[in-house]
């Protein structure tokens, strides 16, 4: 049973926006920052007390995506059902729950159990969730919001580990964790709960856009069901380069001939590369389409590793540009992803769809550290740049064929 649309906001259009990206920057940073990000920071410490591995406490992090990816259809049944606040809300709950535990573990068993938690939090309270929440109130004119929601989102590594390394020097990394837990209750539930601003439903059933702005294809079931695999393939494979490339970025560059110091500077740019791609696609607006910006995305990935492949073992200009391409390529993409079931999707198929296509994507992501360095480990820098192009252009593959899906259902007029 769905629940009735809530009645529109009195707050002006511009601070009713503002009052969204607000909420959910701050719901996503603190999300991110004290479960994501959390081990580079705490990892060592935790290692110590408890006498795990350093690579067993950073199986947290594959237990966490592993989870968010097994959860996601049915969280996706819940946004549908209960809409976005109500879940990110649960998903508050979940993660201080979640963070908790993970304070008071003592041995591998409370360990993955409590990072078991955050992982159920993390699928009602992080991405899709806030997404969802964007579309719900803004449907197909969700994108500069969720574009702008993601630059901040961006930083959370950036604010976090400084606040992380700091609290664990001062308190202990048991204390810093229960201090985030109690942040995820005292902060962000009432934030999720009274702070988002309320759904709107316009005549065409798109909340927040007028009839004129809708585009949608006319997709038939076959189009559909070709349309949501097609999305998944994309978005799946992008994951799994972004994701193992980030995490063998600095090992890479040395590889391509970067001197160590270099390598950490350019692997410390691509984030700024990043977000300022974002930006500038932000900055496009409607000009550009999911579809369109995930396709030069792409492009731009695939033409960083083809360059490496090209020129291997350069001292300084190959390594800067393919930093530059594969920045900005990963920025934009990462924004695409999110924003790619709104293309074909109505804003009421969007948490469904956004949350089923998670399921490949979040295991992907788990996954992908691992297969990369264990490619550079067997095989080194041929073996890495020949996984990522594979993968970058079967991206291309995908991405074209939903840009042709596209323009062939557009020819039946919008949906």
């Amino acid at each position: 049973m769905s629940v009735a649309p809530l009645p529109a906001s009195p707050l002006p259009v511009s601070l009713t926006k503002l009052r969204l990206i607000a909420v959910l920057s701050v719901s996503q940073l603190v999300g991110w920052g004290t479960t994501f990000d959390m081990p580079s920071v705490l990892g060592r410490a935790m290692e110590r007390d408890l006498a795990m591995p350093f690579e067993t406490i950073f199986g947290g992090l594959t237990m966490m995506m592993v989870v968010m990816a097994l959860a996601s259809p049915k969280a996706g049944h819940l946004l549908v059902r209960l809409g976005a606040a109500r879940v990110l809300a649960m998903g508050s709950v979940l993660m201080a729950a979640g963070l908790l535990a993970l304070s008071l573990s003592q041995g591998p068993v409370s360990y993955f159990a409590a990072w078991l938690v955050i992982g159920l939090g993390g699928t009602c309270a992080l991405t899709v969730s806030a997404n969802t929440a964007v579309v719900e109130r803004q449907g197909v004119a969700a994108k500069r919001t969720v574009g702008t929601l993601m630059i901040f989102t961006g930083l959370s590594s950036a604010i976090f580990w400084p606040i992380l390394n700091y609290a664990e020097a001062a308190i202990g990394w048991r204390a810093a964790l229960q201090i985030a837990a109690t942040a995820h209750v005292a902060l962000l539930l009432p934030l999720h709960m009274f702070g988002l601003p309320a759904r709107v439903e316009c005549a065409d059933g798109e909340a927040g856009a007028p009839p004129a702005t809708s585009t949608l294809p006319t997709l038939d079931a076959r189009d559909r069901l070709r349309a949501f695999l097609l999305i998944a393939s994309a978005s799946s494979l992008n994951s799994l380069t972004s994701f193992g490339i980030s995490a063998s970025l600095i090992e890479l560059l040395k590889l391509a001939g970067a001197a160590p110091g270099l390598a950490l500077t350019l692997a410390s740019l691509r984030g700024v590369i990043g977000i300022s791609a974002r930006l500038a696609d932000l900055l496009a607006g409607e000009r550009t389409s999911p579809v369109a910006s995930g396709l030069a995305a792409s492009l731009a990935m695939f033409g960083a590793f083809l360059l490496l492949a090209a020129f291997p073992a350069s001292s300084f200009v190959v390594p800067l540009i393919f930093v530059l391409l594969y920045g900005a390529g990963s920025g934009v993409a990462a924004v695409a992803r999110a924003l790619l079931p709104l293309a074909f999707f109505t804003r009421a198929d969007f948490a469904l769809m956004s949350s089923r296509v998670a399921l490949p994507q979040n295991i992907a992501s788990a996954l992908s550290p691992v297969l990369f360095a264990a490619m550079m480990e067997n095989f080194g820098l041929t073996g890495v740049i020949a996984l990522a192009l594979t993968l970058t252009f079967l991206t291309c593959a995908s991405m074209t064929g939903l840009m042709l899906l596209k323009a062939r259902a557009a020819i039946s007029g919008p949906s």
